[in-house]
């Protein structure tokens, strides 16, 4: 494909062409829940059984239209974990077209928008939520068609009819997951500065307020009318009242200036910081490499660098950053086996970073770089054209407002995959424009650090399957030997599946803290102490830190009673 005569079909082509080689190589089969998704699977059991739409307590999004697609193709084909992780594959085939369709309204060439997609759909994010049944590419899959909308409509003279389709992809959007609520808060934003810079100064018309509010306050009433319904039926999920109910009271200490929680926030900029700049950081460099950015800001942009790299260089700020993440040290996780995460200790001793992850960090540094100069000049900017850029003020607040609820309370990794395409964008636009010739070496680094990701989240995406089937055979296998739920500790998805919603949620002393009662069997990668081995599967998989067994043991004592406190 020849980049100045690419076009948006070709691009198209491309980017489904690439997932399916990538989805083919993964081989991801496998009858069994992976990460969180087993509670939602626990919905759609319950809609074809119940007939109504209930969440586990597991759950904190709103997962509605997730549900009602897993249970119209589990009524069609059968429930099983293969069908709804095809079903996903599916649904993140189509959010990808929603990305090109973003990038185009956005106004990137097909070249371009091409190879921003390609930065997204090559994270070990998205190749492993892909062929999962997690819920975040179904928010992706609803909120980047909403984006695009709502771009479009910024630039219309007449947005009505623009307008009310994105407000109706926003509303499935926030009825799956809350945060495509950034959307129309950001449309509203943007829209308000934009008629004030038109006016210039004057903000008279009732129908720019009403433009800017509807889409937000229809957004709100579909959450509203969602947990009435919840609440008047089957319940608001637990975890759903504790996420929501922690923000303000966090942000309230921050602002009485608690020094554990600014110290706590300190560390959530900087790992938010590191993640970001680990995925930008390839398409930060093409477009540095290109030519893009002035003077001023490619000196920011080395400045930044060169003082984070010297933080990895010190070992103060290393890849992956923190444990019992998505990614690790060791390829993808979360190892939920009893020896890896069965103590929930949140700090879980792994492997330091080696080389690779030290040179990667460096690289980390230029993206970080990139992604704090991107944010700095769209404010500049904004300021100085009073908004009148609708466009780079929409973007703007979806990244700020997205990142700033977990730079207060705490954020998973994967988080960071919904908003990285307008993160991109943000990017692309303080370096698309060429300011000089450009230096083909440079791009060629930027090239090779976005197909690394690829490679390596390739491969470690096979290996989450590999030696997740040898888990699953080992769980086979102690059922065969007659254990149960109740006697056998297979890790966090076994035991949450068949035990979350069916025995009371307390943790018992000595046990791992997923609801195991009596691991007289256990799953795991080492021996452990008081446990003979069954049996041993070997795990056939590509990354040399991947574990290379599964281990079935059986406890051969009793364990130690507690003793009396004196």
């Amino acid at each position: 494909m020849n980049p100045p005569t690419l076009r948006w079909r070709g691009s198209i082509a491309l980017l489904l062409a690439l997932q399916l080689a990538l989805f083919a190589l993964i081989e991801p089969r496998g009858e069994f829940p992976l990460n969180d998704d087993w509670a939602y699977a626990h919905s759609v059991v319950w809609l074809l059984a119940e007939h109504r739409v209930r969440l586990s307590d597991w759950i904190a999004m709103n997962l509605l239209p997730q549900t009602l697609a897993g249970g119209a193709t589990a009524a069609y084909v059968g429930f099983s974990f293969s069908a709804l992780r095809h079903l996903t594959q599916a649904i993140a085939l189509l959010g990808s077209l929603g990305m090109l369709w973003l990038f185009r309204a956005a106004g990137l060439t097909p070249a371009q928008g091409a190879l921003a997609a390609i930065a997204t759909v090559t994270t070990p994010w998205w190749l492993d939520l892909a062929n999962s049944y997690m819920s975040d590419v179904y928010a992706m899959a609803l909120a980047l068609p909403a984006a695009a909308l709502y771009l479009r409509a910024l630039a219309a003279r007449r947005p009505a009819a623009l307008l009310a389709a994105a407000t109706a992809w926003s509303m499935l959007g926030v009825l799956q997951r809350q945060v495509v609520l950034v959307l129309p808060l950001a449309f509203g934003c943007a829209w308000i500065l934009a008629r004030f810079a038109e006016s210039q100064g004057s903000l008279r018309s009732l129908r720019t307020w009403v433009h800017a509010a509807a889409p937000l306050a229809a957004c709100g009433l579909a959450i509203a009318l969602y947990k009435i319904y919840l609440a008047g039926g089957p319940g608001v999920p637990a975890a759903q009242q504790l996420i929501e109910g922690r923000l303000l009271p966090m942000l309230g200490r921050l602002l009485v200036g608690d020094p554990f929680y600014w110290l706590w926030s300190g560390k959530l900029v900087s790992w938010l910081g590191g993640f970001i700049g680990l995925v930008v950081a390839g398409y930060a460099i093409v477009l540095l490499g290109r030519g893009g950015g002035n003077a001023r800001q490619r000196r920011a942009v080395t400045a930044i660098a060169v003082a984070l790299a010297a933080c990895v260089l010190a070992g103060l700020w290393v890849p992956p950053y923190r444990s019992s993440q998505l990614i690790t040290t060791t390829g993808l996780g979360p190892y939920s086996l009893f020896d890896v995460l069965g103590r929930f200790d949140r700090d879980v001793p792994t492997p330091a970073p080696g080389p690779f992850w030290r040179a990667y960090g460096i690289a980390a540094a230029v993206g970080a770089g990139a992604f704090l100069v991107a944010v700095a000049a769209a404010i500049r900017n904004s300021w100085a054209e009073r908004g009148a850029d609708a466009r780079r003020v929409f973007l703007l607040v979806v990244v700020v407002a997205y990142l700033l609820p977990f730079a207060i309370t705490d954020f998973v990794d994967r988080y960071l995959l919904f908003v990285l395409p307008f993160i991109l964008l943000l990017v692309h636009d303080a370096f698309g424009a060429a300011q000089r010739e450009a230096r083909r070496g440079v791009v060629a680094v930027g090239a090779a650090l976005i197909a690394i990701p690829a490679v390596l989240g390739t491969a470690a995406a096979h290996d989450y399957f590999a030696w997740n089937r040898s888990r699953w055979a080992a769980i086979a296998e102690a059922i065969h030997r007659g254990a149960t739920p109740d006697t056998l500790d297979g890790g966090f998805e076994y035991n949450g599946f068949h035990r979350f919603e069916t025995t009371p949620r307390s943790a018992v002393p000595g046990k791992s803290w997923w609801w195991d009662k009596d691991d007289l069997y256990c799953v795991s990668f080492e021996p452990r102490a008081g446990y003979r081995l069954l049996q041993t599967w070997n795990v056939r998989a590509w990354l040399p830190t991947t574990p290379r067994t599964v281990l079935l043991l059986q406890r051969t004592s009793d364990p130690a009673p507690p003793q009396r406190a004196r």
